[in-house]
């Protein structure tokens, strides 16, 4: 039997690599069931989120902005109606929420040309089956690791779907963690928390400049 890969994992074993790929992300778009929670539903009750992967996703736009001067894309797509993501997206004035979508490579593509940015410069973050046509297409593929799915942990490392597998679990901040990574990559990690602790007058302008945002509802 070939011996599985441990669950956390960087494809690209240069993170110097993965460092440059950074600098050039404009999008993020986030899968919800599994990414933000552990995709757990019932009759009376919606997956939810943590105010730890909020507080990360936020540091990780600001750096985003600091590195291109301008604010970067957030979109959340989900298979699923759901509103607790459309009440997150609206809190976080994010750019936009895409619901019950089945193909998600046509949601990259439109995504794509509305903002006039190359597939490589997406970042997505998944964590199962039905987004590897999105992870197909985006220049850098997080995972979110999950022990109950090691062969398919395995198949996305195979056939290059993914640059990084989580070691925490969606419902264990593993949003965090790529948050975290990213801004490390970036070389940013420890001015933008800085900035953010000390209220600086930078992290003000992109504050405001961020609650203007409207976010669009699209299925």
């Amino acid at each position: 039997m070939t011996e599985l890969q441990p669950l956390h994992y960087i494809q690209n074993a240069q993170t110097n690599a993965l460092a440059e790929r950074l600098q050039y992300i404009k999008i993020i778009i986030l899968d919800w069931d599994g990414v933000f929670n552990d995709g757990s539903k019932s009759v009376h009750a919606y997956s939810g989120f943590s105010e730890v992967d909020s507080m990360g996703l936020n540091m990780l736009r600001y750096g985003l902005w600091k590195v291109h001067q301008e604010m970067p894309y957030f979109y959340i797509v989900s298979g699923e109606d759901n509103p607790t993501a459309w009440q997150f997206v609206q809190r976080e004035h994010f750019t936009g929420l895409y619901i019950k979508i089945k193909d998600k490579k046509k949601i990259v593509e439109e995504i794509a040309k509305r903002h006039s940015v190359p597939f490589q410069h997406i970042a997505c973050v998944y964590d199962d089956i039905n987004d590897l046509g999105m992870a197909s297409m985006t220049g850098l593929r997080f995972l979110v690791g999950r022990e109950s799915n090691p062969l398919l942990v395995q198949y996305a490392i195979k056939n290059g779907l993914c640059d990084y597998v989580t070691k925490h679990t969606g419902n264990n901040n593993a949003i965090r963690e790529i948050c975290e990574l990213m801004l490390g990559g970036l070389n940013l990690y420890d001015v933008v928390i800085t900035e953010r602790m000390l209220m600086h007058e930078t992290y003000t302008r992109y504050f405001e400049e961020r609650n203007h945002i409207k976010p669009m509802l699209y299925q």
